[in-house]
């Protein structure tokens, strides 16, 4: 059994407190120190930081030894104290064997001397490293600077905006020329930007935006768009964007917008195309001018080798439809004797117009120039155009030449719009070269007529006669029917010549010519045969008939009053001689002379007689 180590000190007070008051004051302050050691290793630039860990526990141990040094002093567990002594040397000497490699380390740590000389360089160098951020910092600030005034000084719309459409920046031209403060773009982003575009142009944005967000790899896609600037104004812009600002991974971030002003380049392009499109409508014009003067061209050298107007007649309307061939339409002759017109041909359905109608009928032909009425004043139409039914317009063109009228173009058109200037010019033109055809045709007629008259009675000339009376032969043979010849002789004209002159007998041939010719049918013809005989041609009509109708001349010659300077000449009486195809002859010269006989024979006979010719010669 052991006694308590305060024995060994008498229990003597004095002792005893040096002891406990020693041994405690180095538990305390062993305890002390691995909290302070735990503490600083926790930095994370300390060098040995196991080193640290061991120290701790070896001190621990330390002050343990002197705690149980108070302990025994009462009580006496000396093998306790025995065993942490023990754990302490164990500690210690372990401590002994780790401090060995770590000397030549620590001798290699620099000394404070040395360690406040590295300490002043380390803050020379921050303080060198400052002045230059400070320096690259002011350089970057004079770079932005720089850069965002040569952004604001060009006339491109720039901004840049991230992913989520926010727009992080904008220059200047931005604001200028849409109008906005950068502020509110910031705040609204893309959204604001695609609330001034066009709607034409926002479905484009959209699939330009969606596209290029989709496929980010697309940098330099362009589109051209329509913005309204601060003025209300339409602009035109060619956008193009770029990828500005990639993440770590690589990834977009933020997107460059670079937007040029091409509203001149696209309004010249629009004006260009317009520009096109009048000279392509001109040229198609002027093709469709030369098709339709070519047409013209044709049509007037198709008319001038007409012999007359029946078959111009026939020709006309066909020549006129490629032309007119929206409408329906009409030509109009003028008769020179009755100062009327008359159709002359047609095209299209029916003739809607009067087909004989006075000059009056017509305001065009009244005024000399064009007229067009439409269906919204249908009482404005022209008399001879009753027929046209509402819905119609119309359009009436006096064919003039060399100052007169000598017919009439009238156009019909089925629908309600207006004839075009063109439609009206080519009418003109038309009417104009009709009106020349026209007119040559008449005065062919003319001459052919005045060379085929007799210049004092105006009936048909012997040249005339020999020329038709083949043609009349050739149509009877072929028609089988009759052909009548009557030769008229006034009877003891040379007396009238010479009892009352020429001038008397002249009017006495006029007088039984103009009656003869006023009491003939359409399809006879008559003509002076020479001297004051009279040969008329008379189709399908028999020998009794022709008998009949020569008395019935015969008569009313006899009837006939006629007076010369006031002095009334006596009756006159004429004979005829007849001869009939195929009865005496079927030959023009067999057929005048045994009607030449017959006269003859008439005329021995006392005159005033009507005798049908003999193919004999003895019964003449």
């Amino acid at each position: 059994m052991f006694i308590p180590h305060g024995h060994c000190y008498l229990w003597q007070t004095n002792l005893v407190s040096l002891h406990v008051i020693s041994d405690g004051a180095i538990t305390l302050a062993y305890y002390s120190i691995p909290g302070f050691l735990v503490y600083v290793q926790k930095k994370t630039d300390v060098p040995f930081k196991g080193m640290f860990i061991l120290f701790s526990f070896f001190i621990l141990t330390c002050g343990t030894t002197h705690l149980l040094e108070i302990w025994t002093l009462w009580y006496p567990h000396y093998w306790l104290s025995g065993i942490v002594k023990a754990i302490t040397a164990l500690v210690s000497i372990y401590t002994v064997f780790e401090l060995i490699p770590i000397i030549p380390q620590a001798l290699s740590l620099p000394s404070p001397t040395k360690l406040e000389a590295l300490i002043q360089e380390n803050i020379n160098l921050n303080s060198e490293l400052e002045t230059r951020i400070q320096q690259r910092t002011q350089e970057l600030e004079e770079s932005n600077y720089f850069i965002e005034k040569v952004l604001n000084l060009i006339p491109n719309i720039v901004y840049i905006y991230d992913l989520e459409g926010q727009i992080n920046y904008g220059n200047q031209s931005l604001t200028e020329i849409l109008g906005l403060p950068i502020q509110n773009l910031k705040n609204q982003g893309m959204k604001l930007i695609k609330s001034l575009c066009h709607g034409e142009d926002i479905e484009l944005f959209n699939v330009y935006c969606s596209q290029f967000f989709e496929n980010i790899k697309l940098d330099g896609l362009k589109i051209e768009y329509r913005l309204q600037d601060s003025k209300n104004q339409w602009r035109w812009f060619e956008t193009i964007n770029y990828v500005f600002h990639r993440d770590e991974e690589g990834n977009p971030k933020q997107i460059i917008s670079i937007s040029s002003e091409i509203t001149e380049l696209k309004e010249s392009k629009m004006d260009l195309l317009k520009l096109n499109e009048t000279l392509e409508s001109q040229i198609s014009q002027l093709r469709l001018r030369n098709q339709e003067m070519n047409q013209l061209g044709k049509i007037n050298d198709f008319l001038q080798v007409c012999k007359d107007f029946e078959e111009v007649k026939k020709t006309l309307g066909g020549l006129l439809k490629p032309l007119f061939a929206k409408f329906n339409g009409a030509v109009f002759m003028l008769n020179n004797q009755t100062q009327t017109m008359e159709i002359l041909s047609y095209w299209g359905r029916e003739c809607v117009s009067l087909t004989n109608f006075n000059i009056d009928d017509c305001w065009a032909l009244r005024t000399g120039h064009i007229y067009e009425a439409n269906y919204n004043y249908p009482e404005l139409y022209c008399c001879h155009n009753q027929q046209v039914f509402q819905g119609n317009n119309t359009l009436c063109i006096p064919m003039i030449a060399q100052g007169e009228i000598t017919g009439l173009l009238s156009l019909y058109s089925a629908t309600e719009s207006d004839f075009t200037e063109e439609e009206i010019s080519l009418a003109q033109t038309a009417a104009k070269q009709i009106a020349l055809i026209i007119a040559n045709l008449k005065l062919q007629e003319n001459l052919q007529d005045q060379s085929n008259r007799d210049a004092l009675t105006g009936l048909y000339n012997r040249r005339y006669l020999t020329k038709s009376f083949t043609e009349y032969l050739i149509k009877a043979k072929n028609s089988e029917q009759l052909l009548g010849v009557i030769i008229v002789d006034i009877d003891y004209f040379k007396k009238i010549n010479d009892v009352y002159g020429h001038l008397a007998g002249d009017l006495v041939l006029q007088k039984v010519a103009n009656y003869l010719k006023d009491n003939i049918r359409k399809e006879d013809l008559i003509c002076r045969y020479g001297g004051e005989e009279i040969v008329i041609i008379i189709p399908n009509m028999s020998l009794k008939q022709l008998v009949y109708r020569a008395k019935k001349l015969q008569i009313v010659i006899k009837n006939l009053n006629l007076e010369y300077l006031e002095q009334k000449i006596p009756t006159i009486t004429a004979s005829f001689g007849i001869a009939s195809f195929p009865n005496h002859g079927e030959d023009e010269e067999t057929l005048i002379h045994i009607a030449d006989k017959a006269l003859y024979l008439a005329k021995a006979k006392g005159r005033n007689r009507v005798i049908v010719g003999s193919k004999r010669p003895d019964k003449d």
